[in-house]
């Protein structure tokens, strides 16, 4: 099994990103279509306030920012941040407050001057490399008593949109994905996203779970839409068996028909909000 190298993967996190935030804000964030519908409930638990200094870690093609922005006023500034230049053009083109600004930067290797009365990020948080090393460094950038408001998706078995593909993917080429990778599923879990949290320092920390669903479609439907976007920088390699591709895409199927209603498929997801205090 190939060894996880955090470099490389942050290269192709980038490339792939560069590739898809088209697509992906076009399917998905635009529409807030299934997970998405937890946008609203991240930014109700943030409680923004007129005057906040906001930053939105990992802010993609800006569905968050967006919507955050209108709640700020004169004396209010959101920042948002992302390792995708690609998606953040998208963002600043479908965000046009005064009040927002967007910067190309890895929330791994965070710096500011100035510190932050709210820190959220919706969908971003489970690919942090090093999760107690980032969330130090933004507990650093934060105001005392500062919330910080993290969106992530639940565990494997509670939003099989990716695992009805995935584990396919892994059983038939079991050394693509290096070991010790993060996942969509890495802070899936409530108990460990909670210990995390406190072990960082963090304090009053609260896990929310909200139920989505999302409708996939046809199996082709959403065989291509997994491809087009989830799976887009590993979809050369997938496609260059046939005899393994038709095995992947066989097993995936069978695996969609529990989420068949109406020949479509319609899968639910688990979103969990975690908040939390800068003592």
């Amino acid at each position: 099994m190939t060894e996880f190298d955090p470099i490389t993967y942050k290269l192709k996190i980038i490339s792939n990103w560069n590739t898809v935030a088209n697509k992906y804000h076009n399917n998905w964030v635009q529409n807030d279509i299934g997970p998405f519908g937890a946008t609203e409930k991240l930014i109700h638990i943030a409680d923004i306030q007129q005057s906040d200094f906001i930053l939105d870690l990992g802010c993609g093609t800006g569905t968050v920012t967006k919507k955050i922005a209108k709640k700020l006023g004169k004396t209010g500034k959101l920042i948002g941040i992302d390792i995708s230049r690609k998606a953040l053009s998208i963002a600043k083109s479908e965000t046009k407050d005064s009040n927002v600004d967007f910067i190309e930067m890895d929330v791994e290797k965070i710096f500011f001057s100035r510190k932050f009365s709210k820190v959220v990020s919706q969908f971003a948080a489970m690919f942090f490399t090093d999760p107690m090393k980032t969330l130090n460094s933004i507990r650093k950038i934060m105001v005392q008593k500062g919330i910080i408001v993290l969106g992530v998706h639940g565990l494997a078995e509670n939003v099989p949109y990716f695992n009805c593909i995935m584990r396919n993917i892994i059983k038939f080429i079991p050394n693509l994905i290096p070991n010790g990778s993060p996942s969509v599923h890495s802070m899936g879990n409530s108990n460990k996203l909670y210990d995390l949290l406190l072990r960082t320092g963090f304090t009053n920390v609260k896990i929310e779970k909200y139920q989505f669903s999302y409708i996939a479609g046809t199996f082709e439907q959403y065989w291509h839409n997994y491809m087009e976007c989830t799976a887009n920088s590993i979809k050369e390699i997938i496609n260059k068996d046939d005899e393994i591709l038709c095995l992947i895409k066989y097993e995936s199927k069978k695996n969609t028909l529990p989420f068949l209603q109406n020949n479509k498929i319609i899968f639910p997801w688990e979103v969990l909000i975690a908040s939390a205090c800068n003592p």
